[in-house]
């Protein structure tokens, strides 16, 4: 059971840093965009095996069962995840691009431990995997252009695999961006539309409202993620983060709304 106190912990406390599964041909190494001395001290226990320490470095996923609403990219409106079905029924025929041919696949994705961030996306049946990416990347994860992969269980699935027929119904897939920082996340399917299209082979339709995060100085909302305070709270106001005592680094990542918050050279 995950503690208390290490409950709806930031991203950047969450994102386990591990080695590479094999088969992906990725090495085994710190972003550059990681602070020098942070890099070098993570190198070294990666060199030393001790995953433990590295864990204890950058955070592990800390379990959350809270969820938060969303913003509908077609109607603007706000909507709670467990009545995303239910909204996207009627608010696909109203606002969408009608497209009936087409029979997109509705998918939701969030973060591994943290299901309060989460997206809607609809895949055309012509998108692949590699269109799923695309839009993983551009709206969630992308920082240094790192590899990226689905898995169903171990397998890894093929990019060029349609979304369609990877995501059967019922059907569990991890995707996971940089192999060294690692990013997971777990996409579902969760039906399928006609009424959306017009935008290219992936269309975003839903996305979590941005959390709040406060500062570790004082109940403001934080604007900036400290990367040398991994191990401690890293999240500062405008105010606190000027007279931090890493002010001067100038390494500040910035407070947005990804599960990818203040890990490598991610900034939204």
């Amino acid at each position: 059971m995950v503690p208390l106190e290490e409950q709806d912990a930031p991203p950047w406390k969450r994102a386990e840093h591990r080695v590479p599964a094999a088969g992906h041909g990725a090495t085994i190494g710190v972003c550059t965009a990681v602070p020098p001395n942070k890099a070098m001290h993570l190198s070294a226990l990666h060199a030393a095996g001790d995953r433990q320490s590295v864990r204890r470095h950058t955070g592990i996923f800390m379990g959350s069962k809270s969820t938060t609403p969303g913003v509908c990219a077609l109607c603007q409106g706000r909507v709670f995840k467990p009545k995303v079905q239910a909204h996207l029924a009627t608010c696909i025929p109203a606002h969408g691009n009608v497209d009936v041919s087409r029979g997109s696949t509705l998918l939701r994705f969030e973060a591994e431990g943290e299901p309060r961030y989460w997206i809607i996306i609809a895949a055309s049946p012509k998108a692949t995997l590699r269109h799923v990416d695309a839009m993983l990347r551009d709206v969630w994860v992308e920082c240094c252009g790192h590899m990226s992969a689905f898995f169903i269980g171990r397998r890894e699935i093929a990019m060029r695999a349609l979304a369609s027929e990877a995501f059967a119904a019922g059907a569990k897939v991890r995707y996971e961006y940089d192999f060294g920082s690692t990013t997971t996340l777990v996409g579902q399917y969760l039906g399928s539309a006609s009424g959306v299209g017009g935008r290219g082979p992936v269309q975003l339709l839903m996305r979590n409202e941005p959390l709040r995060w406060s500062c570790a100085e004082c109940s403001e909302p934080a604007t900036v993620v400290c990367p040398y305070c991994l191990d401690a709270d890293g999240l500062f106001c405008a105010q606190h983060a000027e007279a931090h005592e890493h002010a001067a680094e100038e390494a500040y990542s910035p407070v947005v709304n990804s599960p990818r918050m203040g890990v490598c050279g991610y900034a939204g």
